[in-house]
């Protein structure tokens, strides 16, 4: 009689699904921030105006924050939601299938609200009779140039939320591996560009070497290679992570 395989057991099929409830959760809480932070950026324009002309975007000095901010939610889905989802009886594969989709969603969606920005402040600009100057150390040419905005974001949101979750997956196996892991996640932020981060990490971003890409053409393939790596590299850290009490 032959033995039965994994294959024809009642149940032993993947049963991944939409992970709806954090997707809703984490797409609320991104437009909420984005809402909160293109008003704080205008106000703060509006404030430097009686000071002095403007001839700079502030909103392309505020997107600096997004890929650390997308880089912090990567981390916290592989550190906490997929642990929680393993503990409710989902399986690692199914939980990181559901993982993969997230972020699937969760970047273009982060790169959308990134662009979105510089159209309320051209609104804006326009009322006030501001201007934007020409963008430094990017790869669109003018803060209308929405399509290649658009795409640029994607690609660095992307990457950068695929290293923090494989940071996030490393921190919680253990503490050890998670440092270790900040070595490749380091190379793989600088790879696309780190030239536009937050002044306040200046820190940071002075001793990691950046490779800023000088085209698209360059950037896509360079983006796809990183979050191909992490992957590699997260899912052999996820397969078999055990459950342990904090």
């Amino acid at each position: 009689m032959a033995t039965p395989t994994a294959r024809t057991v009642p149940g032993a099929e993947r049963s991944w699904r939409l992970p709806r409830i954090l997707l809703e959760d984490q797409l609320v809480l991104a437009a909420l921030c984005w809402a909160g932070f293109v008003t704080f950026a205008m106000a703060t324009v509006t404030v430097v105006s009686f000071f002095r002309d403007i001839e700079t975007s502030a909103w392309g000095i505020a997107t600096g924050i997004i890929p650390w901010y997308s880089a912090f939610i990567g981390g916290y889905v592989l550190h906490t939601v997929l642990p929680v989802h393993i503990a409710h009886g989902r399986t690692r594969r199914d939980t990181a299938i559901e993982s993969l989709i997230f972020c699937g969603v969760f970047t273009p969606f982060v790169a959308l609200l990134a662009t979105l920005g510089f159209g309320v402040e051209q609104g804006v600009y326009a009322i006030a009779g501001w201007t934007r100057g020409t963008p430094d150390d990017r790869l669109f040419s003018a803060y209308t140039d929405y399509g290649t905005i658009f795409v640029e974001s994607w690609l660095t949101v992307l990457v950068w939320t695929s290293a923090g979750a494989l940071v996030g997956a490393a921190f919680y196996r253990d503490k050890a591996a998670g440092w270790l892991a900040l070595i490749p996640a380091a190379i793989m932020v600088s790879l696309v560009g780190i030239s536009s981060g937050p002044q306040f990490m200046g820190f940071i971003l002075d001793r990691l070497p950046s490779i800023d890409p000088s085209s698209l053409w360059v950037l896509a393939p360079m983006a796809m290679a990183c979050c191909l790596a992490a992957l590699a590299m997260t899912w052999p850290i996820v397969r078999d992570v055990p459950l342990r009490n904090r």
